[in-house]
Parts: structure tokens; sequence; C-alpha cells
């Protein structure tokens, strides 16, 4: 009774303050009664501030929250945008002091990549390829390094920064490898490799002519000694069959020399006529435009228009 006669002394509007002040501690005795009555929340979010925090589906306050709730069971949300909502639930007890530090978590974000114009494109995402232009997938936010590339066309590089709760598109130009050349167009290199070939070629198929044609006079001399008539039967035989061997050799050896040497001259025609092809059957003053591209393997794919 008599700690309800000074709530009620304290709480009276009519109670004059020469009262109040002739009851020591009045105001601490109320306090420490109220709060062995009630508990107290505190919610803290420690990547943020700012979060929105709900009791029982209603607000009361942003983080960081300190807020003295009565004895009871309550649902506790924390929400902020571009988060997870986190959802608990509580137990407060009289005079109990609950504290809840949350560390919410970030939504993915839609990105979506696009190459207008060019299908096919390869992407990679910090070093990882996740597949061809066009392309939408989710990522955290934060820093990506973007890399496209396509046979034909320049590699693109770029530094994306995907940011909280905020869809991200990239519209993504490709510039073609080699552009559009407008003018003659150029001899193409002549090659030392077609030289060199030819070169070689002829030179081994003369050597084989040569030596063909030494089998040859060999044979010749074996035939004749076989029709000489101071000679045995078997040695006029032996003498037969060397000259049919060494004939054989000698007409393989012609066919392979002759081959040898055409391809020598053919390769060395093309190497020499490289230089001029183009430029010789030009009419002058007359302007071309050509479109040049790559191809798999280091050649180029080339047509005017």
């Amino acid at each position: 009774e008599a700690k309800t006669l000074l709530l009620e002394v304290e709480k009276h509007p009519k109670t004059p303050p020469p009262v109040k002040r002739k009851i020591p501690g009045l105001r601490a005795t109320i306090d420490a009664e109220l709060a062995k009555r009630v508990g107290s929340l505190s919610v803290k979010t420690g990547n943020l501030e700012g979060a929105t925090v709900l009791v029982d589906g209603t607000v009361i306050g942003l983080t960081p929250l300190e807020r003295a709730l009565k004895p009871g069971t309550y649902q506790l949300a924390v929400r902020a945008s571009g988060y997870r909502p986190h959802v608990e639930t509580l137990k407060i007890e009289p005079d109990a002091k609950i504290r809840r530090e949350i560390q919410l978590v970030a939504l993915p974000v839609l990105v979506q990549i696009n190459t207008p114009g060019v299908t096919g494109a390869m992407i990679e995402l910090d070093g990882a390829r996740i597949g061809v232009a066009p392309q939408a997938l989710r990522k955290l936010p934060g820093r990506y390094r973007v890399r496209i590339t396509k046979i034909g066309y320049k590699v693109y590089e770029e530094t994306i920064l995907v940011t909280l709760a905020t869809p991200l598109t990239k519209d993504i130009e490709l510039e073609i490898d080699r552009p559009l050349v407008i003018g003659p167009k150029p001899s193409p290199p002549r090659g030392d490799g077609l030289a060199i070939g030819g070169y070689v070629s002829g030179g081994l198929g003369l050597v084989l002519l040569g030596v063909a044609g030494a089998f040859h006079g060999l044979a010749v001399k074996d035939r004749d000694a076989s029709a000489r008539l101071s000679q045995s039967v078997d040695e006029a035989r032996e003498s037969y069959n060397s000259s049919k061997t060494k004939i054989k050799v000698a007409y393989a050896l012609y066919g392979i020399g002759g081959a040898s040497l055409i391809t020598g001259v053919v390769l060395l025609a093309l190497h020499y006529s490289g230089g001029t092809r183009h430029g010789d059957r030009r009419k002058p003053g007359r302007t071309e435009r050509w479109r040049v591209l790559p191809t798999i393997g280091g050649g180029s794919l080339e047509w005017r228009f």
C-alpha cells in the first residue's frame, strides 16, 4: 500500500510541488518499480543503420533502437530495402533486457548483359565463363570484371558496379576487329614460304633427274654388255636383268624428279606473281571498298562491294 500511495502522489496533477519535494527519492523509487514490471528490447543492425523494426507487425522505429515492452511473447521483424527480412520470436520477461545485433543478408541483383547485333559472344565474369550473350543472371552487390570475346570482334573489358536493390542492364556494342577498308586493296604479302618451297622442290627435282639419268646410262651399258658374243650365257643373262632393274629405277626417278621440278616452278610463279596480281588489273583512279574479316586459323575472309 505504501508503494501504491507513492505512485498516486506522483501521478496526481494537483499534487503541489512542496509535497513532492518532501518525499526523498520519489522519482528513483517510481522508475525502479516500473522497471521491475516491464522488459527492454535493444536492436542493432551491424552492417547498416536505418532498418525498420516491427513488433507484431507494428513499426516501432529504426535501428539502432531501444524500447520498453510489457512481458509477453512477440514477433520481431527487421527489414531494409535490398536485404532479406529477418524474423524471429521473442519472449520478454519482467525486468529483462533483450539485446539483438542482426546482420542482414543482401539480396542478389538482376544483371542483364546484351550485345546488340551480335549473337554468340562469350561472356566472362571475374575470369569465369557464364555463357553466351544475351545473358541474365543474379549477382550480389559489388564490383565485377566483365570480358566479352567473339572471333572477328575486338575483346571488350569493363568493370561494372552492381548496387543494392538496383537492376543493371548493360548493352555492349562490340567493334569489328578489322574495320572497313576504303581504297585500293593492298597487295597480299609475297610470302617467303612459297619461295623457299619452290627453290627446294625445284632443286630436289633437278637432283633426282640427274640421278635418273645416271641409272639410265648404267642400264644402257649393261644392255650393251649382255649383247656381246664373248660373254657366257649366264653372264649375259645377269647383265640383262641388271639392265632391266636400272631402267625401272631410272623411270621412277624421272617421274619423281619431274613432279618435284614442276611443283617448284609453280611455287615460284605464285611467289613472284603475288605482289602485282591485284594492282596491275585495277583501273587508274578507281576506288574499291573491301570488307576484311579474320577467320579461324589466322586466315581472312575478303570480298569487294
